[in-house]
């Protein structure tokens, strides 16, 4: 940089970044495989991310599962979260591992978004959040909708203040590397145009703010996969597309397994991704499952995958190999798949997955 460049800049260097830091992605390595395989390595920092979905189709539980992650840090490690639609279940959440105590979580209810807006830039400019929700866009109205009288018409008001506030509060975001989870909801668009003759075409709220902001959009619902046991609903499927990535490669999609007295199973998630060739962590010959030459299971071979499930419970060195290797195999292929130039991938592209 010459001298001359150096003078010009120098009232604004606090503005002046190093381009090799800026586009490091800090992620934070999440216990399942899956939603790491989602995120392109590991959940980002210092981004915005939106959930979006049909009604109780897991977005929240998925957002409070990353928050767990968060808490369990040395620093920053504080989750702000924004109840706007007043449904938390203190219940629910703790089966994911989210720790409700006022030094981990500020369970915040504005009154409406202005204020919640407020709230959110001044605690993140205090650089000791690690992370935002806000649940859910969908319900949170503007001061105007929140002071009109029942019925009067308000359109385009929550749009405008999504715009507005998140237009101000990324650049902040990013300064102090504090995450932030938008939790949206799918609607009926009447007259738009559906991909799948006789299915009804949907759009989420809030305007296109939401989609613009996000580094990384994902559709979340249900997979309609129940788990049973002695006739009893006891679980469910829950499946993730990220629709928009720009911190990784897009359109991946995956599935994960919840059930409701316990949160996710994640060491099915590992072993099915050893189980998978393509990773080259092991080799399958039927029902058997080796280990390959040089990897963390060298030398083992199992009679099927809960043999291989069971083995890895009893050896937590082994596993914590295992998700260091998964993690790797992830970051293989980042560079030559990643677009940064990825826009929002259409619906229309895998609809028949989310059916």
């Amino acid at each position: 940089m010459t001298k001359g460049i150096q003078s010009a800049l120098k009232k604004y260097k606090e503005v002046v970044a190093d381009a090799e830091e800026a586009g490091t992605i800090d992620r934070v390595i999440l216990d399942s495989p899956n939603l790491n395989y989602n995120f392109g390595g590991g959940f980002p920092e210092g981004r915005i991310i939106e959930l979006f979905g049909p009604e109780s189709g897991g977005k929240s539980i998925v957002a409070w599962y990353i928050a767990q992650h968060i808490q369990r840090r040395e620093e920053r490690n504080t989750v702000a979260f924004f109840d706007m639609e007043r449904t938390f279940d203190k219940n629910y959440a703790r089966t994911v591992g989210l720790d409700l105590s006022p030094e981990k979580l500020l369970f915040l209810r504005p009154m409406d978004g202005e204020q919640m807006f407020e709230m959110a830039h001044e605690l993140v400019a205090t650089g000791e959040i690690g992370l935002i929700i806000f649940d859910s866009i969908a319900a949170m109205p503007s001061s105007r909708t929140a002071d009109a009288d029942y019925g009067k018409a308000t359109f385009g008001s929550e749009a405008a203040l999504l715009s507005a506030g998140l237009r101000k509060l990324n650049p902040y975001l990013s300064k102090h590397n504090t995450s932030l989870i938008m939790v949206n909801q799918e609607r009926d668009d009447i007259g738009g145009f559906s991909p799948v003759p006789g299915m009804t075409p949907t759009k989420t709220t809030g305007g296109r703010a939401p989609k613009f902001y996000s580094s990384w959009r994902a559709r979340v619902q249900r997979s309609g996969k129940d788990i049973t046991e002695k006739g009893v609903v006891i679980g469910n499927g829950i499946k993730i597309k990220n629709v928009k990535s720009k911190i990784g490669p897009p359109k991946r999609v995956s599935e994960m397994v919840l059930y409701y007295d316990r949160g996710f199973d994640t060491m099915d998630e590992y072993v099915s991704f050893i189980a998978n060739e393509e990773f080259g962590l092991a080799t399958v010959r039927g029902a058997w499952i080796y280990g390959v030459d040089g990897g963390f299971l060298e030398g083992q071979k199992f009679q099927g995958r809960q043999k291989l499930r069971e083995f890895l419970e009893t050896n937590p060195d082994t596993l914590e190999k295992c998700k260091f290797e998964i993690i790797e195999r992830f970051k293989e292929n980042l560079a030559s798949d990643v677009d940064p130039d990825d826009e929002e991938a259409a619906v229309e592209d895998d609809w028949n997955q989310f059916q």
